[in-house]
């Protein structure tokens, strides 16, 4: 999936929750229920667990704690975790044991009354602590609560506990009322019906016994994984949260309790107070030599007080290696000597303050290692750190629009391309080549991959010295949004990025204004499951089990501008204002009372005139005999509406109204209808008399104003599209098929490295209104040929729209915010699912009275079709001869790459996917086998393959394999894979042979340099950031057609007996999460062992 898109289908797992409940609430409609669904719908109780990271330790002072709270001569039974293992907030107080045979934790469950000396007993339910006001139940949790905070990003858990003494108390106070630290929250149903076979399955051993009290250095991205992990395991009947106390406070009650509340928020929050701008321990001053010379006197030019600072500085200073291998630097300098050496006809210098530039990926790396704080866990050899940034680069799409370009070099580049026939012939940026790829195409959907965009030193500079606090500190959060404003702006306003945290501590850029058509085919692809929200579903035979809904708008004044101009233009577009958002809303209304525009300077006469030629040259003797109209008739009326449809396309002229007209007239000539009304009060002739000037004044008049309204409209909308496409020659240099006669357009003499502001500023008035133009052009001609509401053309520009849908249901976990809620829209009005699509921007959960209820917050963005964009691929040349583009660079062999069924027989698991042996199969078929974490790696893969090996054929032996199938192969030869111990197991592998244009096929064995020679192992082994292993490196044999995605398999093949214990043979390897070796998230280190086969990962930071 794609980390930072919003409106991504939930995952699997949760949508077959989904189906199966409302399954089993439609059950008893029509046949009777089982007793297991009559059991679990008519007892649904919940449970909470809190447990405490306070290890106490063995020093004297940490005894001495323990001798205070208890009393107890022999404190060590409860040093290290030992009290907080005792002490478990579940079901009361509960103590946690390992059983005989150290397979698994229970605890002890307490019942009876305690009469003995021990203030601390763990098997009593009643009697802890001291009795000088008689016995008294155990403490425990009374309610909980969890909300998302910060639009999402943040989750916060308010936990309201109650201790019934003070013993008790104080055991709390000791364990859990500890700001900063950290605890492991839990929650969920005690049973489930099991969505395999709708039987009773009890919930048991969670994290807190599995996992959280081993003494082996687990550590936090540890935990979150495994929350995840255990959330499919239990089919979204369970969740989780890891948090740092952050508050707590506590009230004495007159019977002698005490109740207390406790505050928990994820790491993520961190984000808020972590500093950007770290000082160094010492400062550096640069200096400027007068002559450059070393031995001559120095001017101070700029201090380096903080260490993002000093890595721009030292990044600039390293000019050799940073910006002369690899594409995450690009250095203007150095390219334009490069470019002089040609002698070539450029005249603009590059101004030495601008020459630097990092992609935005490379640079949040080098931010994780410079500022992110990393934690050691007891017992853990390395520490981990507590946040990570998302960098991937194929993962982070932003929209793109049509022939958008960096507006404001002074804040940031891409690896742009033009499309169109009226910029063909634009001359390719110079600094462009070797930069790495921007756009992402696939089918139709056009986007943009913002890790590559590349950021200029200055402008990251300038955000560091803005928006700091009274201390001169600049907050993590404030500085990427910093960031995420410039970019925005300098991108023309196509793109709202803004930081935010998913998963609770991945640091991740989105986008608010939807990728065209994305959401749409990424819906395509995957198995949704509406939510039903009212009553009973015939067709699918399902219910619901939605407690509430509600609908809310909140209309900010420039949404109501843009409502506004959506209503009187068909949902168009004014000057500066893009509308067509909204054009769903009203396509097919008009506002009867909407005062249409008028053109005042035009004499009303000279229109008459003008229009009664029009009827000469058309009807001719017709026109002529019609002298007065004394007589409505039906031949009248069919000429008028004759005239009507030759005098314009339809539309232009309210037919409907025009036979409303003649028909009152009718009425009011016929005295037995009207008696009031004797005289046209227009003419002063007899009611029911027309003459041809009335007809003209009233209809044909009006018919010329909206002629000219739309020549005038068209005139000037030709001429923003041209400001647009003046400006890019200005920019970029060129001959231009739309703009060549134009003056002042010249070859060699680009601006767009010249800075200047009111260049820049240029740029991105005449490219907003470009755009909107585009918009507003493709929603009328959308709208002409629409048949259907969802044929109507939809702009994206708009962002979020306040239109907030809030759900509760009975508790559900796995959905996570800025996935799409796809919902059962029966009880809306017939509109909203063809205008809207709704993004969950909260999950809320309450517990209390044994009840789980899950609240999900959503807020709307525009449903858009996608953007059929012919990018021409740009030729980076700069010799006069070369800067015309004239389409896609020419292969060396015309013929395509293909790739060729070769299994006989296909353990797809889509059996629509299945293509005959021997037929070609598209990529996006094989890529829809491919376990969904190595898709995007495969993909770049395959559709590299594509475009640069034109003429070669692969033919495709395998990719997944089941389970039971593996363990069948094992019994046939004891050298095969155990099951879920090959990557097939896992749809992460892939085999096949490729045969080149000569007809010479390479093989799995003896052919290894066949393969090397082609290069197709390099792209391999480079695609996506991971890249693939090859079966040419194995130590042992040569399986040169094999070729897998990187991960750990010893952990998949753990979390495929997490899935079923019992019979792994019954896991969907599909379905399974893998772990990947390479770097993932934020900076890491990959080790290798001897036959370069990843083996293990170390996330590391400072």
């Amino acid at each position: 999936m794609y980390s930072n898109v919003v409106g991504e289908p939930f995952e699997q797992f949760v949508y077959k929750e989904i189906g199966h409940r409302q399954s089993n609430q439609f059950s008893g409609y029509n046949e009777d229920r089982t007793p297991d669904q009559i059991q679990y719908l008519n007892n649904q109780n919940s449970w909470i667990k809190l447990a405490s990271s306070v290890s106490i330790s063995g020093s004297e002072i940490g005894q001495d704690r323990i001798e205070e709270l208890l009393s107890d001569k022999n404190p060590s039974l409860f040093a290290g975790s030992n009290l907080a293992k005792n002490a478990i907030l579940f079901g009361g107080l509960s103590s946690q044991v390992e059983n005989e045979q150290e397979q698994f934790n229970y605890y002890i469950q307490r019942s009876g009354i305690y009469t003995g000396d021990n203030i601390f007993n763990k098997s009593f339910a009643y009697g802890m602590g001291n009795r000088n006001q008689g016995i008294q139940p155990m403490p425990g949790i009374i309610d909980l609560s969890i909300d998302c905070i910060n639009r999402g990003s943040i989750r916060k858990a308010t936990l309201n506990i109650r201790a019934y003494n003070k013993f008790q108390f104080e055991l709390i106070e000791l364990l859990y009322l500890r700001i900063g630290y950290t605890m492991m929250l839990e929650w969920g149903n005690s049973r489930y019906l099991d969505p395999e076979s709708n039987k009773i399955k009890q919930l048991r051993n969670t994290i807190i016994e599995d996992k959280w009290f081993q003494e082996s250095g687990t550590t936090q991205l540890d935990m979150l994984a495994s929350i995840e992990n255990y959330r499919k395991k239990y089919s979204s009947n369970y969740d989780g949260f890891m948090g740092r106390v952050t508050n707590f406070t506590w009230s004495f009650n007159k019977d002698g309790s005490y109740d207390i509340s406790l505050d928990l928020i994820t790491v993520g929050d961190i984000i808020e107070s972590l500093q950007v701008n770290l000082p160094l321990s010492e400062r550096i001053v640069v200096k400027e030599l007068k002559s450059g010379k070393k031995d001559e006197e120095s001017t101070p030019i700029n201090e380096i007080e903080n260490i993002v600072e000093h890595y721009l500085f030292t990044s600039k200073q390293d000019k050799e290696e940073k910006f002369s291998e690899g594409a995450n630097y690009l250095n203007l300098a150095t390219k334009y000597t490069e470019k002089e050496k040609d002698d070539l006809e450029e005249t603009i210098k590059v101004k030495p303050e601008f020459n630097y530039y990092v992609t935005l990926g490379e640079f949040l790396t080098q931010l994780h290692s410079l500022i992110l704080p990393s934690v050691k866990a007891l017992g853990g050899s390395a520490g981990s750190s507590i946040l990570q940034f998302d960098t991937r680069e194929d993962e982070n799409l932003i929209s793109y629009g049509i022939n958008q370009t960096p507006l404001d070099p002074r804040v940031c580049l891409f690896n742009f391309s033009f499309a169109g026939e009226s910029v063909k012939g634009l001359k390719s940026p110079w600094f462009a080549e070797g930069m790495k790829e921007y756009i992402f195409n696939e089918g139709k959907i056009t986007a943009g991959k913002l890790m590559n965009l590349y950021l200029n030193f200055d402008f990251i500079e300038k955000c560091l010295k803005q928006n700091l606090d009274k201390e001169n500190k600049l907050s993590l959060f404030n500085f990427l949004t910093s960031l995420c404003d410039g970019i925005n702006t300098s991108l023309g306003g196509v793109n709202k990025l803004e930081p935010i945290i998913k998963d609770d501590n991945i640091i991740t850029i989105i986008d608010q204004n939807p990728i065209y058509g994305f959401i749409e085919q990424l819906d395509s692809n995957t198995d949704i499951v509406p939510l039903e929200i009212f009553g009973y579903n015939l067709e699918k035979n399902t219910s619901n089990f939605v407690k509430n809904i509600s609908l809310n708008t909140s209309i900010t004044p420039d949404l109501a501008s843009m409502v506004s101009i959506g209503a009187t233009a068909g949902g168009g577009s004014a000057k500066g204002i893009d509308a067509t958002a909204f054009s769903k809303w009203n396509a097919g209304l008009v506002d009867r009372f909407n005062e249409k525009t008028t053109i005042p300077d035009i004499d009303p006469k000279v229109l008459e005139k003008q229009a009664e030629d029009i009827l000469k040259e058309n009807f001719g003797k017709e026109w002529d005999s019609l002298t007065t109209i004394e007589t409505v008739t039906n031949s009248v009326i069919n000429f008028f509406k004759s005239a009507l449809a030759a005098l314009g396309p339809p539309g232009s002229f309210d037919e409907q109204q025009t036979q409303n007209e003649i028909s009152n007239q009718k009425r009011a000539a016929d005295p037995t209808t009207t008696k009031t009304s004797t005289s046209n009060p227009s003419t002063g002739k007899p009611a029911g008399t027309l003459t041809r000037s009335d007809f003209i004044k009233q209809y044909l008049v009006n018919y010329k104003v909206i002629q000219q309204q739309k020549a005038d409209t068209k005139e000037q909308s030709d001429k923003l599209l041209k400001n647009y496409y003046l400006y890019l020659a200005d920019a970029f240099g060129g001959t231009n098929v739309a703009i060549a006669e134009q003056e002042g357009v010249t070859k060699t003499n680009p601006q767009f490295l010249t800075f200047d502001p009111k260049f820049i500023s240029r740029a991105k008035s005449t490219y907003r209104e470009y755009l909107r133009v585009i918009n507003e052009d493709a929603r009328e001609k959308a709208a002409e040929k629409a048949k259907k509401l969802k044929d109507i053309y939809t702009s994206n520009q708009i962002g979020f729209i306040p239109i907030s849908l809030r759900v509760d249901l009975q508790g559900i976990s796995g959905i996570k915010i800025y996935n799409k809620l796809s919902i059962n829209q029966k009880f809306l009005p017939k509109n909203y699912p063809e205008s809207l699509h709704f993004v969950i921007t909260k999950v809320n959960h309450q517990l209390r009275d044994n009840a789980w209820e899950t609240s999900l917050d959503t807020i709307s963005i525009p449903v858009t079709k996608e953007q059929n964009l012919e990018l021409q691929a740009p030729v980076y040349s700069n010799r006069d001869e070369g800067i015309e583009v004239t389409g896609p660079i020419p292969s060396p062999n015309s013929r395509r790459f293909n790739i060729v069924e070769g299994r006989s027989t296909v353990r797809a698991r889509n059996p629509v996917n299945f293509v005959p042996k021997g037929e070609i199969i598209s990529i996006e078929k094989v890529i829809q086998e491919i376990h969904p974490e190595a898709k995007s790696t495969f993909r770049k893969f395959l559709n590299t393959l594509d475009q640069k090996y034109p003429g070669y054929t692969m033919t495709l032996n395998a990719i997944g394999r089941s389970f039971e199938r593996s363990k069948e192969l094992k019994a046939e030869n004891s050298e095969n894979a155990t099951p879920g111990m090959s990557k097939h197991n896992y749809y992460a592998a892939m085999d096949f042979n490729i045969t080149d244009p000569n007809g010479v096929t390479y093989m799995k064995g003896g052919d290894r340099a066949k393969w090397v020679e082609s290069g197709i192992i390099r792209e391999a082994k480079k695609a996506s950031i991971i890249g693939l292993e090859w079966g040419g490196d194995f130590a042992n044999y040569e399986d040169c057609i094999h070729f897998s995605y990187k991960f750990d398999i010893n952990a998949a093949y753990q979390n495929a007996l997490l899935m079923s214990p019992e019979d792994i043979t019954k896991v969907d390897g599909y379905k399974v999460p893998l772990k990947p070796l390479g770097p993932r998230l934020g900076p890491q280190t990959e080790a290798e062992d001897a036959n370069n086969n990843p083996t293990s990962i170390l996330f590391t930071g400072s």
